[in-house]
């Protein structure tokens, strides 16, 4: 059987769901409390998976759901993420920061922009290889600080 003739052939992703997701999967790669989860190994050995999954679910919420996820969908998916595949509550507001760049994010690559998604490829790219400086304040607090953010 070819490949033309099978009707289980993938789809091809959209120009929109492809900008998309380099936006996403950028915009997570710095964003400070998944990457220490992510350094640290708090997700297990497959911490990276997880997050490169994270970045596929938010995607799919985008493409599958009607109406689109809003600013407060996206921030209770990032935070249950966080807490059921990292074992990490956040209450930094972090999430809130993430959910709206995300939402942002989808608005304009439907309209045709890329330049959230170029901003966010950059500041990602600047991070790659560096670790994240983490300083405990006390047993209970711990602060994040990336270098070059």
């Amino acid at each position: 059987m070819s490949a033309s003739t099978s009707s289980t052939a993938p789809a091809v992703p959209s120009q929109t769901s492809v900008l998309f997701a380099r936006g996403v999967i950028a915009r997570l790669a710095y964003w400070p409390a998944l990457r220490i989860a992510v350094d640290q190994g708090w997700g297990g050995p497959e911490s990276a998976e997880k997050r490169t999954w994270l970045a596929s679910v938010l995607v799919d919420d985008f493409e599958e759901q009607d109406p689109k996820p809003d600013v407060d969908y996206v921030e209770d998916r990032l935070l249950q993420v966080m807490t059921d595949e990292f074992d990490a509550v956040l209450e930094d507001g972090s999430a809130e920061a993430v959910a709206k760049d995300v939402v942002r994010l989808w608005e304009e690559v439907v309209a045709g922009r890329t330049e959230l998604l170029v901003e966010f490829e950059e500041r990602a790219d600047k991070l790659k290889g560096k670790k994240v400086q983490v300083e405990e304040a006390s047993p209970s607090v711990v602060e994040v600080e990336v270098a070059g953010l």
